[in-house]
Formats: structure tokens, C-alpha cells, sequence
């Protein structure tokens, strides 16, 4: 599915290169495993189940392009107390689809607008926010100061 070098999206750790392929044996079979690093970890996802642990390609930029006008629309999460919030924002997270990260970001920057976030959601929305800027950067070929500004003018702009 990813050749050495392709630059993937990982849930836990946003855009990263694949390094290497490498087979491993496990209890006498031989499984392939996709190798990363991040800040000196050596991250491995198998092959074969590379969806269930986070990995999917980047998003084309027509993609980006729908899902930042998604984010313009009213947030789903602004009645839930924070902790069911944070439940139903860790679990979008995991999935790791850009359209689903953007949701969390919107919901989470409009929280903060108008009630405030707890630290454990600041951190939540810092991380993800993260995430779509390198995403969009590199879909779009802007830099993430660029990026940053493309997705909060986004994020700005809901309702209007």
C-alpha cells in the first residue's frame, strides 16, 4: 500500500515518512511492518492492518477544500459537558480522517470562544490543530504558516 518514503498520516502522531518495510517473524510467521520515526521513536505498524492502527494517506487537496467549508458550519459538541466531549473527540482522533480531525478542531475552537477549554482539551485542540496545518501544507503546497492561516480563516468564518 505505502512505498518507502511516501509521507503517510499516523492518529497518534500526525505526517510521517515511511522509512522502511520490514519483515519481522511472529511466532514463525514472517510480517511485514511499516517503519517510521518521530522525534528518535521508532514507530512499526503492520501491513496488514495499517487502517486499524491509525495509517492512511494524505488527503488530496479538493478534499481539503470541502472539508474546511464542513468546518464553517454549526459545531455538533458545544452542549456536551467536556469529559462526554473529550470522549467523542478522542474517538474521531483515533479514526484520523482529515474531515473528522477538522470537526474536532472547529468544535473545540468554538468551546474555547465561548465558554473556555480545560487543559486537557487545549492540548487536544494544540494537537490537532497541528496535524491539519502539516496535512494541509503539504496538500496544498503552502507553507505551515500559510496552512495555519488557511484552516483558522476557516474556522473564523463559520456561520458567515
Amino acid at each position: 500500500m505505502f512505498k518507502k518514503g511516501e509521507k503517510v498520516f499516523h492518529s497518534l502522531y500526525g505526517v510521517i515518512p515511511i522509512e522502511d518495510v520490514e519483515v519481522i517473524e511472529i511466532s514463525g510467521e514472517p510480517q511485514e511492518f511499516y517503519v517510521m520515526f518521530t522525534k528518535g521513536t521508532k514507530v512499526m505498524v503492520p501491513v496488514r492492518n495499517y487502517k486499524e492502527a491509525g495509517l492512511r494517506k494524505l488527503t488530496k487537496s479538493k478534499e481539503i477544500d470541502k472539508v474546511l467549508s464542513v468546518i464553517q458550519k454549526a459545531d455538533e459538541s458545544a452542549d456536551m459537558d467536556w469529559n462526554e466531549r473529550f470522549k467523542l473527540n478522542e474517538e474521531k482522533i483515533r479514526n484520523g480522517k482529515f474531515n473528522e480531525l477538522a470537526v474536532v478542531v472547529r468544535d473545540l475552537y468554538w468551546v474555547e470562544k465561548e465558554v473556555g477549554l480545560n487543559k486537557k482539551e487545549k492540548e487536544m485542540y494544540n494537537l490537532v490543530h497541528r496535524f491539519l496545518v502539516e496535512e494541509l501544507a503539504l496538500a496544498k503546497q503552502e507553507s505551515k504558516t500559510n496552512a495555519a492561516k488557511i484552516l483558522n480563516k476557516a474556522l473564523w468564518n463559520k456561520g458567515k
